[in-house]
């Protein structure tokens, strides 16, 4: 028993791990296999078909700061348990679908579960458990999301194929069921309940987690103030609006006469670096500080954009840059939450981070159809991209200035405990 409850936190870290990869990677990284073979069943466009998704992603955002708000009160076994219902219950009823008014209604369940175990939710189990290598952790967890995203896409075409999209979802629908499990049985939302703490950390139990009124004022009168959250949410959207442009990777290697084959090997190239990023960003986080992170793989990304703006003089290079702009990704999942945990304390970024997803949410969804009509308006993807550069360099000087907000709040911090 000594011995489990000295490893206990790592079991937490592992049920995060596949829970990242029942919500993130199964509903954001795979599911648009299916759009095809509902479309062609229901006799409805792709567009009409891919609505229900939109819904759904619009509801986790939203849906996440009340989750958040919700763990205050209900245990989180609770809460994972409704989610693992909801997401369940939605998908055994897609397959069964017979109109997209359906698909749509069981969009709003599947958005409200998704948000009862994503990333906001993640950040904060491993917020409680994790004082040292938070970064670290989270990036690696995190990570999964585009794993299980990068296996289940071929995995769950070629079973398309043989079994029909109905048993693909009923199979997904139980692989949900064992993902998430663990979560509901292993997890905590604070090591306190274990009679644990914080690995590497020294709160004694029952400290952390609830945060006093008085410790909210005094949060906010320390650093926690208006400027540093708009300007985290601002970040947020013109980081996220990047993630919009990966989606018409096909659509942009066409527009040069590069093929579709280079489109689809360059969106692969943003998956690898999607998962190679998250786990980078994470150690470089623990190093240097979640601000300076984020602003350097924002800065890779600029790069790589304005590659492919300038300079897509051959498949290797844009590859590469394709990669690079997987890193986004991690800013968005992994940077953020740091730099909210840097300017919030562990006791309230889970919170603020939860708020902002909402932002990045809205965000990715916007950009998607903002960039299809830049295509339709201008012949190709100049104006797009160039946007996408602007966006990148605001976000890169953002999160230098959060950077200086963070220092200020540890100066301070540093000088209380003197």
């Amino acid at each position: 028993m000594n011995r489990l409850k000295k490893n206990y936190h790592w079991l937490v870290m592992i049920s995060c791990c596949l829970m990242a990869s029942a919500s993130v990677g199964f509903f954001t990284n795979a599911y648009g296999v299916f759009y095809t073979p509902l479309s062609e069943s229901l006799g409805a466009g792709r567009g009409a078909v891919a609505m229900h998704a939109t819904i759904a992603g619009l509801l986790t955002g939203f849906a996440g700061p009340v989750v958040v708000k919700v763990l205050q009160k209900v245990r989180l076994q609770i809460v994972i348990g409704t989610g693992i219902v909801l997401l369940v219950i939605s998908t055994v009823l897609t397959a069964c679908a017979a109109n997209v008014w359906q698909l749509n209604i069981l969009g709003i369940l599947r958005g409200i579960g998704c948000a009862c175990y994503y990333i906001p939710v993640i950040t904060i189990i491993l917020g409680n458990w994790f004082s040292k290598y938070y970064g670290t952790v989270s990036g690696i967890t995190l990570s999964f999301s585009g794993i299980a995203g990068a296996i289940l896409s071929p995995c769950f075409s070629e079973m398309i194929s043989r079994e029909g999209y109905r048993n693909t979802l009923f199979t997904g629908a139980a692989l949900i069921l064992v993902l998430s499990l663990p979560g509901m049985l292993i997890c905590r939302l604070n090591p306190a309940e274990m009679g644990l703490k914080p690995y590497g950390g020294i709160t004694k139990a029952g400290e952390q987690g609830r945060v006093s009124t008085s410790e909210r004022q005094k949060t906010d009168r320390t650093g926690s103030k208006r400027i540093p959250f708009l300007l985290l949410g601002t970040v947020g959207f013109l980081a996220l609006f990047i993630i919009g442009m990966t989606q018409h990777m096909t659509g942009y290697s066409e527009s040069i006469g590069m093929g579709t084959a280079t489109g689809v090997a360059m969106m692969s190239a943003v998956m690898i670096g999607n998962i190679a990023t998250k786990l980078l960003i994470g150690i470089v986080s623990d190093m240097i500080g979640a601000a300076k992170a984020s602003a350097a793989f924002m800065a890779a990304a600029v790069a790589a954009l304005l590659v492919m703006l300038f300079y897509p003089v051959n498949t290797l290079v844009l590859l590469a840059a394709a990669f690079l702009i997987g890193g986004v990704y991690a800013v968005g999942a992994v940077g953020l939450a740091g730099v909210s945990k840097q300017l919030y304390g562990k006791e309230r970024f889970g919170e603020v981070f939860a708020e902002v997803s909402v932002v990045t949410c809205l965000s990715s969804s916007v950009a998607l159809t903002a960039i299809g009509y830049t295509y339709d308006a201008t012949g190709g993807y100049a104006l797009a991209l160039g946007i996408a550069v602007l966006f990148g360099i605001l976000s890169v000087i953002g999160l230098v200035i959060l950077d200086h907000f963070a220092r200020l709040k540890e100066a301070e911090h540093n000088k209380e405990k003197k």
